[in-house]
């Protein structure tokens, strides 16, 4: 046991309660909840709305670890790896590591959740080797679990914890598959003479499964995509000279640009069509209380255009395809499939256009991958599927998961979490095959969250030959 030493002054008379030695598990319990109702008021003291980055919970984590008695295994840039070390007798017991993020945009409704990682990084009396994995989320990108070296993630059980309005736990993400519908597109000469380009940007890193109104951003290459479906169904002409995106693995595409060359007759009625939506997407982005830029202007004139059926293939897609939620029960809320189009390329005499997709278990994928492919047999492309694979997942051999969902039920409910993404996705790529649940816990549930995890570490206790 690493002695819990006063780090602030406050503190000493909960700390002197019982630091003089190892008493009853109950006694040890009773410590933790006193040095969590501590911790948490130290944090709500210390970070303000306006008051909070990473490199100054960096800092205070440093200072917490030096008065604690635990190891700053590892500071970074966007991350920090605090580490407990067992003593003694129980060198050969299980490894746990813990994770939790903190929002940077949002740092005061985080601190409850690293509150409970700090003080379960304490652990039982008796424990084997505790990490605690502090990770940034800054504007929605995940660049601490981005950072994180693979070293630090080998464990026998890894915990992530995330705050959530229920308790509930989750052994496994969703089912994920990346899929291409193509065509050929050689180059033909344009129809028409004026020459425009299209182009809407937006946050770089926005989630695609998460699907909750005030954060749910717009997808900018089926926004375009839709406004040229809107075009063409009104009769308007054009080619399309080039479409392409921009984006980061995992995120939605944040910048689409299409070229066009639009018939002299319709250039009128387009760029009404677009101030249209234009209006749609400000009233949006307002919202979502973010900026984002979408233009249409005049451009120079290009010497080749797709072919009509590569625009006709694209334009059908953009207007076909199921995106976004694909599957919803109606009475329950729960979101069983959902996709979003994550690249399209018009380069080298091609058409693609990339998909992810996304469901709840191997029968929800099977249905949405054979949606997708009869659509793309509608839009006369080409249809070609990756391994459907799971994108975390706790071993089903190991007592973490059975644990934990003993203790708290999973909740089919919570339709967003089970679909959008987590850390657990990075992590997971780094190392095959980790052994990771998520505990999702209300704030009011802190201390038993405490409780829990600390009563599960004991049990791991020597129990390797």
């Amino acid at each position: 046991m690493k002695p819990i030493l006063p780090f602030f002054i406050s503190l000493v008379f909960i700390i002197s309660l019982s630091l003089s030695g190892c008493g009853s598990d109950v006694d040890r319990e009773a410590e933790l909840s006193e040095y969590f109702k501590a911790t948490q008021g130290n944090l709500m003291g210390t970070f303000t709305k306006d008051t909070c980055n990473f490199s100054m919970i960096k800092d205070y984590l440093k200072s917490w670890a030096e008065s604690s008695g635990i190891e700053v295994e590892h500071a970074d840039e966007h991350y920090v790896v605090l580490r407990n070390d067992p003593e003694g007798k129980s060198d050969k017991s299980d490894t746990t590591v813990l994770q939790c993020s903190v929002n940077t945009n949002d740092c005061r409704g985080s601190l409850d959740v690293l509150a409970t990682g700090l003080t379960a990084l304490l652990g039982p009396y008796d424990h084997g080797k505790i990490r605690l994995i502090v990770t940034e989320f800054t504007d929605g990108r995940r660049i601490g679990a981005e950072f994180v070296h693979e070293k630090y993630l080998k464990c026998d059980n890894m915990i992530a914890l995330q705050k959530s309005e229920t308790n509930t736990i989750y052994t496994s993400g969703p089912n994920e598959k990346k899929c291409t519908l193509s065509t050929g597109a050689a180059p033909e000469s344009p129809d028409y003479d004026n020459t425009y380009v299209i182009s809407m940007s937006m946050t770089e890193y926005a989630d695609p499964f998460n699907f909750e109104t005030k954060s749910n951003y717009p997808n900018p290459a089926e926004t375009i995509g839709g406004l040229l479906a809107g075009q063409k169904s009104a009769g308007n002409l054009f080619n399309i000279a080039s479409f392409t995106t921009e984006a980061h693995e995992g995120y939605l595409p944040y910048r689409a640009t299409a070229v066009l060359v639009i018939d002299d007759n319709h250039v009128e009625s387009f760029i009404k069509k677009f101030d249209k939506s234009f209006s749609a997407m400000e009233d949006k982005f307002d919202n979502l209380e973010d900026t984002f830029i979408y233009t249409m202007e005049e451009t120079e004139y290009p010497e080749t255009v797709l072919p009509d059926n590569a625009t006709n293939n694209l334009i059908s897609l953009m207007y076909t395809l199921n995106t976004g939620k694909c599957y919803q029960d109606e009475e329950t809320g729960i979101i069983y499939s959902s996709s979003y189009i994550s690249s399209v390329s018009t380069s080298d005499d091609m058409l693609n256009v990339g998909v992810t997709l996304r469901a709840r278990g191997e029968d929800n994928m099977d249905t949405l991958s054979k949606e997708y492919k009869l659509t793309s047999g509608l839009c006369s492309t080409n249809f070609a599927s990756g391994n459907t694979g799971m994108v975390w997942s706790s071993d089903p051999e190991s007592k973490l998961a059975a644990y934990f969902t003993e203790l708290i039920p999973i909740d089919e409910d919570e339709s967003e979490i089970a679909l959008k993404s987590f850390d657990n996705d990075l992590f997971a790529k780094k190392i095959p095959n980790l052994n990771i649940i998520t505990y999702a816990f209300n704030e009011k549930d802190c201390q038993q969250t405490v409780i829990n995890i600390v009563r599960f570490i004991d049990t791991t206790v020597s129990v390797k030959p």
